[in-house]
C-alpha cells in the first residue's frame, strides 16, 4: 500500500534482501541518484551503519525492538529464555542509541513504540508514529458474496500485546 502511495510521484526500486547478492552495491547506486532510501524492518534497518551518513535516510522500525524483547523478556518463566530476550533488548536498545541517532526520519506503528524509540536515541531524529493500516475500501467484501465463518488474523505472533490480542479476541468477541 506504501509503494502504491509513492509510485506515481517517485520512481521506486525495490530491493530484497535475501534475493540481492550485493545490497551495498544497489545502496551505493541510489545515493549516486539522489534518492531517498527507505529502510523497511528490524532485518533491513540493521544495514544503516552501511550508510548512516546518507542525508535522505528513513528507517521504518514499525515496532521499537528494545520494547519488544524487553516486554518478551518479562512475560515468560523460563530463566534461559528470559536472558535470550533481555540480551536481544539490551542488543536492540544499544543499536537504537548508537546507530538510529544518526538517521533523518524514523517511522515506527504506534506512540508506545514513537515514545521507546524517544528514550533511546541519543541526538533526536524526526520520528513519525503512523498505525499500521488496511485500506477498508480497496478490500471490502463483496456484499454478494457467501457469507462464511472464517477469520483471519494476520502479524508476527512474537510480541505480547498481539497474542494477547488473539487470545482476547477468541475468548469475548468470537465465542
Amino acid at each position: 500500500y506504501l509503494l502504491g502511495e509513492l509510485k506515481p510521484r517517485h520512481t521506486i526500486a525495490v530491493v530484497a534482501l535475501d534475493q540481492h547478492p550485493d545490497i551495498p552495491v544497489e545502496l551505493n547506486r541510489a545515493i549516486d541518484q539522489q534518492a531517498v532510501i527507505y529502510l523497511h524492518g528490524p532485518e533491513a534497518v540493521q544495514l544503516v551503519p552501511q550508510i548512516k551518513h546518507y542525508p535522505r535516510l528513513v528507517v521504518g522500525m514499525i515496532d521499537a525492538q528494545s520494547l519488544k524483547y524487553e516486554e518478551l523478556s518479562q512475560k515468560v518463566g523460563s530463566t534461559l529464555q528470559k536472558r535470550r530476550w533481555q540480551k536481544q533488548a539490551l542488543w536492540w536498545k544499544n543499536f537504537e542509541q548508537e546507530v538510529l541517532s544518526q538517521v533523518n526520519h524514523i517511522i515506527v506503528g504506534g506512540e508506545v513504540d514513537r515514545q521507546a524509540i524517544v528514550r533511546n536515541v541519543s541526538a533526536k531524529p524526526f520520528i513519525s508514529a503512523i498505525p499500521n493500516g488496511v485500506d477498508s475500501d480497496y478490500f471490502s467484501p463483496d456484499p454478494q458474496a457467501a457469507k462464511e465463518l472464517d477469520i483471519i488474523f494476520s502479524g508476527v505472533m512474537d510480541q505480547p500485546s498481539r497474542i494477547q490480542a488473539v487470545v482476547q479476541f477468541a475468548k469475548e468477541v468470537w465465542s
